[in-house]
């Protein structure tokens, strides 16, 4: 893909993405992405060669009211049906969590790269040799490791696409009965986060579901911890049926 043109102003940064390539669906098994790119439509059912916008976000306030998986850098995907399409981003606009703005530079560059597979991006970004120590503290519940690490680190050296967290049955790189929490996020989505991750992990091994399926439940687990901490989601009856895109924006 080519940048054709990059202005940084106040909060919004100008550029356009040039056709992708692929048409590599994933399958959400592979644990919370980075972004939505790799569900893109093949480039001859939609012009995706054009301005696009990038837009700082308040990534929590997303999250809270109104997409628990809203991660850090999501763009609309014009196709409904797809596991992510991010409905509610206008066309035309990047979404970047404001909260990661010293991973912006890199973050933007895998968007842009075109590549679509985890294991491609792995291999194209990560840097070599060994990361220092990233693991920032660690705690014991529910008898699993709980590790808080720098995920920065983790996305430059083991995985570019890691957001928030994940855990050992889903992600190979994780030690045994291990849970990672990324460092880096809004520490109001912490604990939020973490509740997810054990309720997808405890689903996946009690039960046997697959990644998906745990992940739907994690979900529901999730918003309502986020609901007991003040959010609230459209259908909601104390939520208001008013949305404005608006007010996610930094100002």
């Amino acid at each position: 893909m080519v940048v054709r043109c990059i202005r940084i102003a106040e909060t919004r940064v100008r550029f356009s993405l040039g056709p992708h390539k692929k048409n590599l669906i994933k399958s959400a098994s592979q644990g919370r992405v980075l972004s939505n790119q790799s569900r893109l439509p093949q480039k001859d059912e939609i012009n995706y060669n054009k301005r696009m916008e990038l837009v700082y976000v308040d990534g929590y306030k997303i999250r809270q009211n109104l997409d628990p998986d809203f991660t850090i850098i999501h763009f609309r995907n014009p196709d409904p049906t797809v596991f992510d399409s991010r409905w509610y981003i206008p066309e035309g606009e990047i979404w970047f969590d404001h909260f990661f703005k010293g991973e912006e530079d890199f973050l933007k560059e895998i968007l842009l790269s075109g590549l679509t597979d985890r294991e491609e991006i792995k291999k194209h970004f990560c840097k070599k040799g060994k990361p220092g120590n990233f693991i920032v503290r660690e705690e014991i519940k529910n008898s699993l490791k709980i590790q808080h690490v720098d995920g920065k680190t983790v996305r430059e050296y083991i995985d570019p696409e890691f957001v928030f967290g994940g855990h050992d049955l889903v992600y190979s790189y994780v030690p045994e009965k291990t849970v990672w929490i990324d460092n880096r996020m809004d520490p109001r989505d912490i604990p939020h986060t973490l509740l997810h991750e054990l309720t997808e992990r405890k689903i996946m091994a009690d039960e046997k579901k697959s990644y998906d399926v745990a992940h739907d439940y994690a979900t529901a687990a999730e918003k309502e911890s986020r609901r007991l901490a003040g959010g609230a989601y459209i259908g909601d009856a104390n939520r208001s049926g008013k949305f404005s895109t608006n007010d996610f924006y930094i100002k």
